[in-house]
């Protein structure tokens, strides 16, 4: 009956939890979204970045798997949601988009949780213009970001170094190592609110 989620390992090396902590939290991301006016009558929207679908199952609670899109840079990932049983409409992103990308003015609004956590500064300019432009008249891109508090929780004994390029740079980008491409585009980014302002209709969480 309706789509599944995939072992728990699986949840667990997308997302750092599983089971019933994660249902929650996706639960917790729709409500905001929903508090913002996002599920209006008729919506459409489109997970960017959707990895094994937990969105695309959460938000049948908001409307029908037709009214949400899917996409996903990582070939893996697609693989993983294929064998769940969405029935939403799918597709495959460059990790650096373009025009053709993404549909021109068609979603009331873009969500993108914990991707943008994870890309290059080139990623960001490449990326949010091409989703702003696909969304329709008085859409939203919804993204979730890392401030400060990650360098603490995560970069310690870097504190001081990682601080200065932040208050220079707006961004602090490093390199994971985890890309599965040759560019390095996929590691843990830290900005400041200011720095998605001159982007334009962005809302951060």
């Amino acid at each position: 009956f309706g789509p599944s989620w995939p072992d728990e390992a699986l949840q667990a090396g997308y997302t750092g939890t599983n089971k019933i902590d994660l249902l929650r939290r996706a639960f917790s991301f729709l409500d905001i979204l929903e508090k913002d006016g996002a599920f209006k009558a008729d919506w459409k929207g489109l997970d960017y970045g959707c990895g094994w679908g937990r969105f695309a199952s959460t938000s049948l609670s908001k409307g029908t798997a037709n009214q949400l899109n899917l996409c996903d840079a990582w070939q893996i990932t697609l693989d993983h949601i294929s064998k769940l049983g969405y029935q939403n409409h799918i597709f495959k992103v460059p990790s650096l988009l373009t025009k053709e990308s993404i549909p021109e003015k068609t979603y009331d609004f873009i969500l993108s949780f914990s991707v943008f956590t994870h890309l290059s500064p080139r990623s960001f300019d490449k990326n949010i213009p091409v989703l702003l432009d696909g969304l329709s008249e008085g859409g939203t891109l919804y993204l979730t970001v890392r401030h400060d508090e990650f360098i603490t929780h995560k970069y310690p004994e870097r504190k001081k170094e990682i601080e200065s390029v932040l208050k220079n740079d707006g961004i602090v980008f490093l390199d994971s190592g985890g890309d599965m491409n040759k560019e390095n585009l996929f590691g843990d980014t830290i900005i400041v609110p200011e720095y998605l302002e001159k982007y334009g209709n962005v809302r951060y969480l």
